[in-house]
């Protein structure tokens, strides 16, 4: 059961000025609420044309800006910018810090721009984030209708009757609900347990809490919460005249010490005096603060309280904001008045405090830009020291290389011989290189067919890979010492020479390919050996490749370099790119069981987990088997993960896109995350490693999606069934009233049963997402359009009826169809409703709840409950409407003639009252078989009640006078003594004596007519005592009907009314009788 959160607190947000020239109410931060963990501060502002907040820092914390009404503009010193209008937020999150401003637009009205504005604490590990800042606009909040509609509540950020908020406003968690209740709504908001809660009353009064606690909350009043319950009672009252909105906020609470000081939130003394230094130096994150976002000088703001938490600080620092730049009063705004002249003392002492602290910061400052500068130049005279000390050393350099080619004789010549003995060597290598390549291709090509004889061992491919690597080289070699010479046609010679080689090239790369596409399956087969050989080949192509760019980046500006030092460009002259065709390699072969997988879950959504099974296979071999024979530095584990994830990522977002995918699909695709990320855990991988999320976090939104599929089925029915049932109505008359009866020969609508066994079906179909937010949601659906079923029903037999008793069908075609339909109609309700232990059969009503009580939280069925009862109530209380609409009926059309004659001279001489009970009776007769059995007895009930009030407001009729000397009271014993043998006869005398004590009320209706003149008062009294609700208007035309009457009498009942002093109890028959 429920446990309805405690009141802790109840205060006024008193408004106060803030920032430049705007009025804000303080419910946090102030000596009312020191603090309630998370939240820092909650300002309601206000702020006029050319007021705002100009540039301002913030370190620590994040702000939350609803906007209620207006516009504000915000802008930092990162570049975000942005406008936000009535009913968006605006969320920045200061981090390690960030300069901001916040300016209301100009409205054209010239109103005020009016909003609430959240400081939300971050968690110790977060402080130091990186500032960030967006938007959520009005159009993307959620929102939902409770309360048949009393209520509607906009889902902020959080969760509220099974409506999700479209993304997570702080890195705190935190709930914001805007909630809009008229009068008689009645709001159970459930809230995580443990959380602190407070709410904010924005308009009209609000009822909180729950029995003897509930108490009320004015305007601008803020009710703090106490953490023990798990869900918040707000309503009210049905007499209010109007709506009451109200923003319900909760947050977990956070373990850890706040230091605050105005805008910086951190977590000790020391870090707050370092932000104040950082501010003042503009370091340490807070560079950009000396730049200023508006164009609009900071203006004094008032002091922050430092509080919250287990530490509060009171820094010695007169100044919220240590700066000088702050205007200072002038004298003639201080000393306004004669009586401001005491003040005088201690404005001189505080001018003398606010001078000491500025000549403090003053000193201060000169002694840290002495110590910089005298640092400064201290650097630079090092500087120059080692400048002069590598100008010496280069020159002893230059020296020694002078003197030691003047030292050995004939130096040029020896260099030029030896220049002549490398281009020798150079030029042999190459010609012995030239003339062994066929030879050297040929038993490449040898090797090669071995391997493609051999596929499954390939015992030649790291000989084939070298010999392959060393025949490019010479090619690229002898391509480069072509290209220099001075014949063109030299090369297209030796790219003939080189054509066999690119076909040797192209067969090992198919081998590599084809071992790259496989490499798990030779895992799993415990081919050990190619795999390793493969990893060979892999990595040396991987660090030549990372050579001949390492080559390019550094000959890209020294191209002389080449040509001086040759060993430096032997080897591959292009990157050749294995890696990266590896990697490909994998993706392919992956993409490919992708579409395999694909096929299977088209064909049948629930086999979505053993279609990828594949998947976890083979990160398995990979993790088990592949790692260690990979080099470690390529994380083989990983590069998979993180290839395979991104390729379930789009396999799972494009088959939610899919046209061809069902609403199966899309339903095991919601669920497959919670399994996918449990998976990849045990596998070695963190969520959060695994980038983007596999679904991109659109579960809320699926959620949603499929939620309203299901109602969207859900209203095309109900929609075609009563369309369906307005038909048959309309047609009752051709069709001979178009009704069904029951097995007990019940007046039955045609659809009812199908309306139900479509509404469990509807439950199925939402149970089979195995999901309680879906089915709660599906729940919470019905429970309304049932709700709306009953109205629109008596909605459309009321008009009907009204046809008839305002006398515009005077043929009365159709009014017995009409009479049938009523009882048809209450047949209907009780049969939602009747449980028969007897039979061991249960209602409509009850199977229904049956059939969802097992698929939905415990929590959730406490409060289905309620709507059940609500229901039943509301089954009940529309079968009494459809009864007494049709005794109303009776009187309209049976009794027409023959109610204005009572109590008047032609009643003396009628039986109408035995005219009445013959026709109901026979009414009675007519429906007995046909009307259901608990219904009778409630039809004779209604009908007797509107009797005796038709029959006491005769006394209006026309002509209505009670003469002493006609037998008035005769007639009068006659009529009821009908009546009294009407309910004897009947067969449930315990209804027959409820009846007759109802009755009873014509006794003292006698006496107001037979009392003499001066004893009518007393009379009066008597009976207002006896019927508390006794109208004074009918009194006074029973007074006026006696044939004694004058003014004097009247007078004298008004007075005693106005002295009687009467308890009220329950309703009672003269309440009815006007």
């Amino acid at each position: 059961m429920s446990v309805p959160r405690a009141i802790r607190k109840i205060f006024l947000a008193v408004e106060q000025a803030e920032g430049a020239g705007a009025r804000v109410r303080r419910s946090i931060g102030t000596p009312q609420l020191r603090n309630l963990s998370p939240f820092l501060m909650l300002d309601h502002f206000s702020i006029k044309p050319g007021a705002g907040f100009p540039d301002h820092p913030h370190r620590g914390q994040e702000t939350i800006t609803y906007l209620l009404q207006g516009g504000v503009d915000h802008e930092d010193f990162a570049g975000n910018a942005g406008t936000i209008e009535a009913g968006d937020l605006q969320f920045m999150t200061a981090g390690k810090g960030i300069m901001h401003a916040e300016m209301p637009k100009q409205n054209p009205d010239g109103s005020a721009n009016v909003g609430l504005q959240l400081w939300v604490d971050l968690p110790q590990k977060l402080k130091a984030c990186e500032p960030r800042y967006r938007d959520l606009k009005a159009k993307e909040i959620p929102s939902v209708d409770v309360d048949g509609g009393k209520a509607h509540i906009k889902v902020i950020s959080g969760q509220s009757h099974g409506v999700d908020s479209v993304r997570d406003l702080a890195y705190t968690p935190v709930w914001i609900l805007d909630l809009q209740v008229k009068p008689g709504g009645k709001v159970a908001q459930p809230l995580p347990a443990n959380w602190n809660a407070f709410a904010y009353v924005l308009e009209g009064q609000a009822l909180f809490g729950a029995g003897d606690q509930q108490r009320p909350v004015e305007q601008y009043h803020n009710v703090v919460l106490e953490q023990e319950g798990d869900v918040v009672n707000i309503e009210v009252d049905a007499g209010a005249d109007k709506d009451a909105r109200v923003v319900l906020i909760a947050g977990t609470p956070l373990d850890q010490p706040v230091v605050q000081y105005g805008p910086f939130v951190l977590s000790s003394k020391e870090e707050v005096y370092q932000a104040l230094q950082d501010y003042q130096t503009h370091s340490n994150g807070a560079r950009s603060y000396r730049h200023q976002c508006t164009d609009t000088p900071p203006k004094e703001q008032n002091t922050h309280s430092l509080h919250h938490g287990a530490v509060i600080l009171r820094l010695p620092i007169s100044e919220p904001f240590p700066t000088m730049d702050a205007p200072v009063p002038k004298l003639s705004e201080l000393l306004r008045h004669p009586d401001d002249l005491d003040k005088i003392i201690g404005l001189k002492q505080e001018f003398g405090r606010k001078k000491s602290a500025v000549d403090g910061q003053l000193r201060s400052g000169l002694r840290e830009q002495l110590e910089t500068t005298q640092s400064g130049m201290t650097g630079l005279a090092d500087g120059q020291k080692a400048v002069q000390q590598i100008k010496e050393e280069m020159m002893k350099i230059d020296r020694l290389c002078s003197e030691s080619q003047n030292m050995i004789k004939d130096f040029t010549s020896i260099n030029i011989v030896s220049q002549a003995h490398r281009n020798f060597g150079a030029v042999r290598a190459m010609r012995k290189n030239l003339e062994t390549f066929n030879e050297r291709l040929a038993m490449v090509e040898g090797m090669l067919q071995q391997d493609e004889a051999d596929k499954e061992s390939m015992p030649n491919l790291l000989p084939i890979h070298y010999e392959l690597t060393q025949l490019r080289n010479i090619r690229d070699d002898a391509m480069e010492q072509i290209q220099r010479a001075e014949d063109p046609s030299l090369e297209s010679t030796l790219e003939d020479y080189f054509q066999r080689l690119d076909l040797m090239i192209d067969w090992f790369d198919d081998h590599i390919g084809l071992l790259a596409l496989n490499l798990i399956s030779l895992v799993v087969n415990d081919n050990n050996g190619l795999v390793v050989r493969f990893a060979v080949v892999i990595e040396a192509e991987e660090k030549s490749d990372q050579r001949v760019l390492a080559l390019q980046e550094a000959l890209k500006d020294h191209k002389e370099m080449a040509t001086r030092f040759q060993s430096i460009t032997d080897g591959a002259k292009k990157v050749r790119g294995y890696k990266d065709k590896f990697l490909q390699a994998i993706k392919i072969n992956a993409e490919g069981q992708f579409g395999e997988a694909r096929g299977e879950f088209l064909d049948d959504p629930s086999q979505l987990s053993q279609a990828l099974q594949w998947y976890f296979n083979d990160l398995n071999a990979v993790k088990i088997g592949m790692t260690p024979l990979m080099p470690k530095k390529w994380r083989i584990l990983k590069t998979y993960g993180q290839i395979y994830h991104e390729l379930m990522h789009d396999f799972l977002v494009g088959m939610i896109d899919d046209p061809e995918s069902s609403s199966g699909n899309t339903l095991e695709i919601i669920n497959y995350p919670e399994k996918y990320y449990k998976r990849m855990s045990k596998l070695g991988f963190r969520q959060d490693e695994l980038t983007p999320h596999v679904i991109d976090n659109r579960e809320g939104e699926l959620v949603r999606e499929f939620r309203q599929l299901i109602i969207k089925f859900l209203d095309e029915w109900l929609d075609r069934i009563f369309a369906q049932e307005k038909k048959d109505f309309a047609e009752r008359v051709v069709e001979g009233s178009n009704l069904d009866q029951d097995e007990y020969g019940y007046f039955r609508t045609k659809n009812l049963v199908d309306m139900w066994r479509m509404l469990r079906e509807q439950v199925d179909a939402a149970a089979n997402s195995k999901r309680t937010d879906v089915i709660e949601g599906v729940i919470d659906a019905m429970f309304l359009r049932l709700r709306v079923r009953q109205q629109t029903w008596q909605k459309l037999l009321e008009d009907e009826a009204l046809k008839y008793e305002s006398g515009k069908d005077p043929e009365l075609e159709g009014f017995q169809a009409l009479q049938d339909w009523l009882v048809g109609t209450a047949n209907d309700q009780i049969a939602c409703i009747d449980d028969s232990e007897e039979e061991n059969k249960m209602a409509y009503l009850s199977n229904f709840r049956q059939k969802f009580e097992t698929v939905v939280s415990p929590a959730y069925m406490e409060r289905a409950n309620g709507e059940i009862l609500a229901l039943r109530d509301g089954y009940v209380d529309f079968s009494t409407w459809c009864i007494t609409k049709f005794v109303q009926l009776i009187f309209v059309i049976d009794f027409k003639l023959v109610m204005p004659d009572f109590f008047t001279p032609k009643w003396y001489g009628s039986s109408a009252m035995k005219q009445m009970v013959v026709t109901f009776e026979e009414y009675v007769g007519d429906y007995r078989q046909v009307l259901h059995h608990s219904l009778v007895d409630i039809f004779t009930e209604v009908f007797a009640d509107e009797l005796l009030i038709r029959y006491l407001t005769s006394v209006r009729n026309k002509g209505a006078k009670f003469k002493r000397t006609e037998p008035f009271q005769d007639k009068l014993f006659d009529d009821i003594s009908t009546a009294f043998n009407f309910f004897d006869s009947l067969p449930n005398q315990d209804a027959a004596n409820a009846v007759k004590q109802t009755w009873r009320v014509t006794e003292p209706f006698l006496q107001l007519l037979t009392v003499a003149k001066d004893a009518v008062p007393d009379a009066f009294e008597s009976f207002k005592r006896e019927y508390w609700d006794l109208q004074i208007t009918w009194v006074e035309s029973v007074v006026r009907a006696r044939d004694d009457f004058d003014r004097s009498m009247l007078n004298a009942v008004k007075a005693r009314a106005a002295q009687v002093d009467v308890e009220r109890t329950g309703e009672t028959i003269m309440s009815r009788v006007k």
